[in-house]
């Protein structure tokens, strides 16, 4: 769940066995979170935006890089528990880390530069292109780590 927003409190005693769809083996049990915990996670988001949006588009890649290199390091932690809850084999799993690896540092390597429409000696014009803000996504269960990078 959330800890980062509940301070690692469990709201509710509710929980879910996790099943790997392949073998239907019981894998482990998670909390089950209720309409309380999106709403502030959302609003943690939210908050965080606030700080995020300041940031010049070079820290931002730094952050991503960052992140990229985190997940690369921690490889193997992650595949086990991916190839798991979707019932991949390890290989497809490490494929999915590798496709997310590439992804978000495609998006490192990217950025959207002000462009002046029109200039004149009194005006002018300028496009830019600020953060969007928080995204919510409701997405397939078999390429969980990817999908969350789009």
């Amino acid at each position: 769940m959330f800890y980062n927003i509940t301070n690692s409190e469990r709201r509710s005693g509710d929980s879910a066995t996790v099943i790997n769809p392949r073998t239907s083996e019981s894998l482990w049990e998670v909390p089950v979170g209720r309409e309380t915990d999106l709403n502030d996670a959302v609003e943690a988001a939210r908050v965080s935006f606030e700080s995020w949006k300041l940031l010049s588009i070079e820290e931002r890649q730094k952050y991503l890089l960052r992140l990229a290199d985190e997940l690369e390091h921690r490889r193997d932690e992650v595949q086990p528990p991916l190839a798991g809850e979707t019932g991949k084999s390890n290989l497809l799993a490490n494929m999915e880390i590798d496709d997310t690896l590439a992804f978000i540092r495609f998006n490192a390597s990217q950025s959207l530069p002000d462009k002046v429409d029109y200039e004149t000696e009194t005006l002018k014009i300028v496009s830019t292109h600020p953060p969007i803000g928080v995204v919510g996504a409701i997405c397939p269960w078999n390429f969980p780590l990817v999908l969350a990078f789009h």
